[in-house]
């Protein structure tokens, strides 16, 4: 009993941080927790979903709503638990992802959804109705980069913004299962660049962020490009232990790849990773986290780089 009432207290917590920070924005805002029942949606998303100011449904009920009474989010459909069926295919399998929905009425939404570990799906939209009116592609690319304000341009990875926006929720929510870090770094990237250029510079970083995403597991991995060639990867629930053994895959994806660079001892490109776990989720334990994999980057790289370390490496 005592701990479902400090859960339902974080949980309250964590509406009325969302409700401080999101209230009163014209921007689309929702969370929905593990069992797919909205615990937070702002005026904005209530007004286009037609949701009270006090209802909490599941989402399906909500396009159920929407879909009988032909109002708020179009839903184009004869058979509407069809189509449920065929949205929930896609609805909670990605960390992150970008769509459009539409409105009744001509409206349109340009969304994008995170999945927050032990929290939940939280669900960031725009209005993007005047660019689909006037087909203005400076006009659809100024909107979408205000929804891709938490993503890295060059490599679809999350950037700082996201990294802050991912702290604040896993450190008032408060996790109990643990997170591990990646702190990866590309070895003599400079040279790199010197070497080849920054245009080639650029698309070695995007593909090894491909090959960070590809060495990834479906969920509960969390990757951030957060400096010209740093990473970061947080790993939910995850130990020290598996975190070494991904970062190893990471590092020999990469040696695989072997992308060219004669300015490099093995002549091709490296990385070098920094790993830490934090056991327990509270204020200022990520922060603390991100510094140990750094420390451990640090050593990685005094070692000779191309290598994983963590704090507890020998020297």
């Amino acid at each position: 009993m005592e701990r479902i009432i400090v859960q339902a207290d974080r949980k309250q917590e964590l509406v009325n941080t969302m409700e401080l920070l999101f209230g009163r924005s014209s921007v689309v805002v929702s969370l929905f927790d593990q069992h797919d029942m909205l615990i937070y949606g702002n005026q904005t998303y209530r007004d286009l979903t037609r949701l009270g100011a006090d209802e909490l449904l599941s989402w399906s009920d909500i396009i159920r709503r929407n879909h009988q009474a032909a109002d708020g989010l179009n839903i184009e459909a004869e058979d509407v638990e069809l189509w449920l069926a065929r949205a929930n295919e896609r609805r909670w399998r990605l960390p992150y992802r970008e769509f459009e929905i539409d409105l009744t009425g001509g409206r349109w939404i340009q969304m994008t959804e995170t999945l927050i570990p032990d929290v939940g799906l939280l669900g960031v939209g725009v209005e993007i109705t005047s660019s689909k009116a006037t087909v203005s592609s400076l006009r659809q690319d100024y909107l979408r980069a205000m929804v891709e304000a938490e993503t890295d341009p060059l490599t679809g990875l999350g950037n700082r913004r996201a990294l802050e926006r991912l702290t604040a929720l896993l450190e008032t929510a408060g996790h109990r299962k643990g997170v591990s870090a990646l702190m990866i770094d590309l070895d003599d990237f400079k040279s790199y660049n010197d070497l080849y250029g920054h245009l080639a510079g650029d698309q070695c970083l995007k593909r090894v962020a491909e090959i960070i995403l590809s060495s990834l597991r479906d969920e509960g991995d969390y990757p951030l490009r957060i400096g010209g060639e740093e990473f970061l990867v947080l790993l939910h629930a995850t130990s020290v232990h598996e975190a070494m053994r991904i970062a190893e895959r990471i590092r020999n994806q990469l040696t695989e790849a072997a992308l060219p660079h004669r300015g490099a001892s093995a002549g091709v490109v490296s990385i070098s990773v920094g790993v830490a776990e934090a056991m327990q989720v509270d204020v200022g334990s990520v922060e603390r986290l991100i510094g140990q994999a750094d420390r451990a980057l640090y050593r990685a790289k005094q070692a000779g780089r191309n290598q994983v370390r963590g704090l507890e490496d020998d020297d």
